[in-house]
């Protein structure tokens, strides 16, 4: 399990079932906004940058989380899975 805090405030877990986000009272389920996905739902490594952005290792792949906008990067799934 990877844990990392985000200047929002919020405790982010990745986990082998998803990323899980943690108001200081409950952990709720992260959902990417429509018609959007992540590599995969196991969460290998998370980084949260000083600039606000979540990076999100999945086990198939990166993703980063920013301002409501989630960006994949396909071009570096081979060298982060390897």
């Amino acid at each position: 399990m990877q844990l990392r805090r985000r200047p929002d405030g919020y405790l982010w877990l990745g986990t082998e079932f998803g990323l899980l986000r943690f108001d200081g009272v409950r952990n709720v389920l992260w959902q990417p906004p429509p018609d959007e996905r992540l590599p995969s739902n196991y969460i290998v490594r998370l980084l949260a940058a000083r600039d606000g952005t979540l990076w999100i290792g999945t086990s198939k792949g990166l993703a980063s989380w920013k301002g409501g906008k989630l960006t994949q990067y396909p071009a570096l799934a081979e060298r982060f899975c390897a």
